[in-house]
């Protein structure tokens, strides 16, 4: 059998997935968190150069040691660079992931959402040791071997002139604003994080199914050929009729009268002819051999035999009948009240109780 080919239809083109509105508004919130940081590292650095300059005044005006300037330049340097450093990183990361994440970029989502996270979780921190050192500092009584009268840092001309310096002039708003970009990028953040794991976003983000294409009929197995047997070659006409005298006919001959086809008979119980009654199929000896109605002769066709286990020919005797009309059901009749109950009820016949009345209709035949 020569192989079949069968054409697979080429899968259709993947749909194009439509981006929710949450992701739309989460790519342009992160946006703005990338502007926030840029601008908060920029305001970093210029209010460490400021208050370099701060230092500088307050040294000059105050003539203060050299080791508490070392010390406080030391500090705004490390406080500048940790704050630069943390903006630049988070900046990179958000920049690097808003585009991928409008795409459906399920990486970018996950790298977005760590990046969010980890302002957020800082914000928390601090929050907390705030708290946790506020709650100790009130808590506890200060040292016994505290000198009252000591220079603390606080009192000294350099850091009282400094600090009067930075709440004036450019330094004060640079102050203020710093902070503020910094909790405002860390909400923006946190939101951007929320509308990206919302449902619509997770099904915009979920692997697009593979499309469903119906492929081809696998190759079968050719079909075995059938066993030889021999066959018996058909009739080339149907099997002879009874003739039947010609009756004279109104049509014209060369017009055929309509054929009607034949009803559906058993291949071995012939049915009996049009206009007489059925006849029992009993043994093909039992008919008469002598010609008749009833004959063998009579019989276009060949009775079967009857096998072994077939019914009898004989006529099945009929069972027998009732000769006399089956007596009623009996009904309990209610004693009355007044009646004496040591007297037994004459309504009654004795075995009543007990009486069962069983018996069987049969139909006649005629």
């Amino acid at each position: 059998m020569p192989p079949v080919t069968v054409p697979v239809a080429a899968p259709p083109p993947p749909a194009e997935r439509r981006r929710p509105a949450t992701v739309t508004v989460a790519f342009g919130l992160q946006l703005g968190v990338v502007a926030i940081l840029l601008a908060l590292a920029a305001l970093t650095v210029v209010e460490a150069v400021v208050y370099d300059g701060l230092i500088d005044r307050a040294a000059e005006l105050t003539n203060a040691d050299p080791e508490e300037v070392s010390m406080e330049r030391a500090s705004n340097v490390q406080i500048t660079a940790f704050t630069t450093l943390a903006a630049v990183v988070l900046l990179a990361l958000f920049a690097a992931t808003a585009f991928p994440v409008r795409s459906g970029s399920n990486v970018a989502r996950i790298l977005t959402c760590v990046g969010a996270g980890i302002p957020a979780l800082c914000c928390v921190a601090c929050g907390g040791f705030g708290t946790l050192a506020a709650v100790l500092l009130i808590g506890f009584a200060p040292p016994e071997d505290l000198d009252e009268e000591g220079p603390w840092l606080e009192e000294t001309p350099f850091y009282d002139k400094l600090f009067e310096l930075e709440s004036t002039g450019s330094a004060a708003w640079l102050g203020g604003l710093v902070p503020a970009l910094i909790v405002l990028g860390c909400v923006l953040a946190i939101v951007v994080a929320i509308l990206l794991l919302v449902p619509p976003s997770n099904r915009y983000y979920r692997p697009p199914l593979p499309p469903l294409t119906t492929p081809g009929y696998p190759f079968a197995y050719p079909v075995p050929p059938g066993p030889r047997t021999p066959t018996r070659p058909r009739p080339a006409t149907h099997p002879p009729t009874r003739s039947h005298p010609a009756t004279p006919s109104s049509r014209s001959p060369t017009r055929h009268p309509p054929r009607r086809l034949p009803r559906r008979r058993h291949p071995q119980i012939p049915h009996p002819r049009r206009h007489r009654p059925p006849i029992p199929h009993p043994h093909l000896t039992d008919l008469p051999t002598n010609g008749g109605p009833r004959s063998i002769q009579d019989r276009d066709f060949e009775l079967p035999r009857r096998p072994p286990w077939s019914r009898p020919s004989l006529p099945r005797p009929h069972p027998p009948r009732f000769t006399t009309k089956p007596p009623g059901r009996w009904r309990h009749r209610a004693r009355p009240r007044h009646a004496d109950r040591n007297r037994p009820n004459s309504a009654l016949r004795p075995g009543a109780f007990r009486q069962i009345v069983v018996f069987r209709c049969a139909h006649s035949d005629s």
